[in-house]
């Protein structure tokens, strides 16, 4: 045996471990992509199971915006109306902003983004009203949220789950349900001053 194919035989080789290392590499990455996202999926979930969210989201539910005097409550910095919206507001839009970027897995989220949509219909007035006075978007990745979902631009699917079983519990409706509360929240017509601006 020559020195040449001793040669080749060591190169090729060292490109098979150097090929099994990429593929190893590669799923040690993919298994700690996994792991990530159920640790944001686990924090998520205990944040909107928390007494303080769970309180921050009745009060809202019950707020009426189409009263002025509601509206200034809602808006007024230390008001306890302002907290609410804040908390159950800040909480989503953090959610949205990583969903609308990737960072998330959609249809691992796809729960908290249909509750993160059907939410802008109750921070919708809010916000509008927070811009027109303060001329800042606040919010805006949970209305882009809303949007995508509403419009059909986002794989919000049931996939995991086979259809016969979807129909023995009831949910195949899932998906345009939450898709159809996205889209009455989001279809609405904004407010003039907000959509003359855009």
């Amino acid at each position: 045996m020559t020195w040449e194919i001793v040669s080749a035989i060591g190169s090729l080789l060292a490109g098979v471990v150097l090929l099994v290392a990429s593929i190893a590499a590669v799923l040690q990455l993919r298994h700690l992509r996994l792991s990530n996202q159920m640790t944001a999926y686990f924090h998520i979930m205990e944040g909107i199971y928390s007494p303080e969210f769970l309180e921050a989201r009745q009060s809202l539910e019950s707020l009426d915006p189409r009263n002025p005097a509601t509206l200034d409550a809602m808006i007024a910095k230390d008001s306890a109306e302002n907290q609410h919206v804040r908390i159950v507001g800040n909480f989503f839009q953090s959610t949205a902003r990583l969903m609308n970027f990737g960072v998330l897995d959609e249809d691992l989220f796809n729960p908290i983004a249909a509750l993160a949509a059907s939410t802008w219909r109750l921070l919708r007035p809010f916000a509008y009203e927070y811009r027109k006075r303060h001329d800042m978007p606040l919010w805006a990745d949970i209305e882009y949220l809303a949007f995508r979902y509403a419009v059909g631009r986002s794989k919000f699917t049931l996939q995991p789950y086979a259809a016969d079983f979807c129909e023995r519990v009831g949910i195949e409706g899932y998906p345009q349900t939450a898709a159809g509360l996205a889209s009455a929240a989001f279809m609405a017509e904004p407010p003039k001053a907000v959509a003359s601006r855009a």
